[in-house]
């Protein structure tokens, strides 16, 4: 087996994947300048390497024509007719009528041990009879109420007990069985209505068809038989997304690596604005990225909404009668909110989109995408520490840039690591020595062999040499051409 080059412990040494190889004697040159050698290398030529990864296929659609206008009527009635029935589920729980749900097949069960089966609550008067009578398709009605129980189901797994009403907030939908169907001829993908019309969605060519196109068609190879040999459709089960014109199918297919790591890039995040992000190797000639006013701004309002939710919760509930809080931010304009339930649910409302904006300002921050393009271009891996928000702490956005670095890895396909950042910041990259005391606040310096250097880049090198340690000792899976 070929060597592969990695920077561990401090020093840049040559590694078997099998640890025949043990690391040398440290070297005298700093970490930065070995972590760049690396980069530049020419002679680096690693063992081709990649593991699997599971991802989900988006298919955008497009609707043209009639097909539009029946696809609009079919997402208003489909989702009214869903709307109706988990209301009626709703007052049946709270009535007592139903004991306990089948989350895979959609029965339920009376306190009598009766099992309920979805086609007979689709035919039922007592039931859900007068919502689906009208449709001809009879298939997808018990489809969907099948879906409706599974959303209670799911509901009384996170709270131990039935609800009395889930709500379809949004307009999407989840159809388990295979229902849909995609002809690879025509690139588009058809389904029939409640009343039996026949929709044509033509699919954007977009990144996610083209990639795994190839794959879906291998796997309908497998289902083919000899009488049917040419045709080139498949049925799966899929969730629609009306509003984004997105179909989601449930099919799980397996990507690898678009390269093998020469080592791995990481970053060290810090609460601290000044050092926000700490790399292990210089970019751009600088190992610091101070945390953007834009990331600053949406913080704090982050910060300022949390505040008064808990400045409404401190409130004993006979104190709250009467009582308003205000979200210190200048965007609220003095605003008023009740200290109720619904003026905290409209605070949480906020607190919630003001998340949402927080992660579309990461997503645009151009320091992500230029660490992306210097991770592809070098080949390395990139490592991102596994921190989480506290309670006491708050958000630092940290756990905001693990959710863009988790979609650009599968999107890109390199090499990525989530690392357990645990004593990174205590533990000597050049011996290995671990101590609390080798770290004074910003400073650190190793109480065995007296390596110095900043704790945050401690903290980063750590983070890169745990990720390289992961990395190594994965399964491999070897191409063709890599022999």
């Amino acid at each position: 087996m070929k060597d592969s080059t990695f920077i561990q412990q401090g020093e840049l040494f040559t590694q078997n994947f099998s640890h025949e190889t043990p690391p040398s004697k440290p070297s005298s040159k700093s970490i930065e300048d070995l972590t760049q050698s690396i980069v530049n290398s020419k002679d680096i030529n690693p063992t081709p390497y990649s593991y699997d990864r599971v991802s989900n296929i988006k298919l955008r659609y497009i609707a043209r024509n009639e097909n539009k206008i029946l696809m609009e009527a079919f997402e208003k009635e489909l989702m009214l007719k869903v709307r109706q029935t988990a209301k009626i589920l709703g007052k049946k729980c709270r009535l007592g009528v139903v004991h306990k749900m089948c989350n895979q097949s959609g029965y339920i069960w009376t306190p009598q041990n009766e099992k309920i089966t979805p086609t007979f609550m689709r035919d039922s008067e007592d039931w859900f009879k007068d919502i689906w009578n009208d449709c001809e398709n009879k298939g997808l009605p018990t489809i969907l109420i099948e879906q409706v129980i599974n959303r209670y189901q799911s509901y009384k797994k996170r709270n131990k007990k039935l609800p009395s009403y889930v709500e379809f907030k949004k307009d999407t939908i989840n159809i388990k069985k295979n229902y849909i169907r995609y002809c690879d001829c025509e690139n588009a993908i058809f389904l029939r209505d409640l009343h039996n019309n026949v929709i044509k969605l033509n699919i954007e060519e977009t990144k996610s068809v083209l990639v795994h196109k190839e794959i879906w068609l291998d796997k309908l190879k497998t289902k083919k038989t000899k009488a049917s040999s040419d045709l080139k459709t498949i049925t799966f089960a899929a969730n629609i997304m009306f509003k984004h014109r997105q179909i989601i199918p449930i099919v799980k297919i397996k990507e690898t690596d678009a390269y093998c790591a020469k080592s791995f890039f990481a970053i060290d995040i810090n609460k601290s604005d000044k050092d926000w992000l700490t790399f292990n190797m210089p970019i751009d000639g600088s190992m610091v990225y101070p945390k953007p006013a834009s990331i600053k701004e949406a913080e704090t309002k982050i910060k300022k909404i949390e505040k008064a939710i808990n400045d409404s919760l401190s409130l004993k509930p006979h104190e709250r009668k009467g009582k308003g809080v205000r979200v210190d931010h200048p965007e609220f304009k003095g605003k008023i909110f009740k200290c109720t339930s619904d003026g905290r649910r409209r605070l949480r409302l906020y607190w919630k989109d003001a998340h949402k904006k927080l992660q579309k300002a990461i997503n645009k921050l151009d320091m992500l995408k230029r660490i992306e393009r210097f991770c592809v271009e070098n080949q390395l891996g990139f490592a991102h520490d596994d921190v989480a928000s506290g309670q006491q702490n708050g958000t630092f956005s940290q756990d905001k840039l693990k959710i863009y670095w988790v979609a650009r890895a599968r999107e890109a396909r390199f090499p990525f690591e989530i690392v357990n950042p645990a004593y990174t910041s205590q533990e000597c990259p050049q011996c290995g020595h671990r101590s609390p005391k080798n770290r004074v606040k910003d400073d650190f310096k190793c109480l065995n062999c007296d390596y110095e250097n900043e704790s945050h880049k401690v903290g980063a090198i750590n983070i890169a040499n745990k990720a390289i340690k992961a990395y190594s000792n994965k399964e491999q899976v070897f191409s063709p051409d890599s022999e």
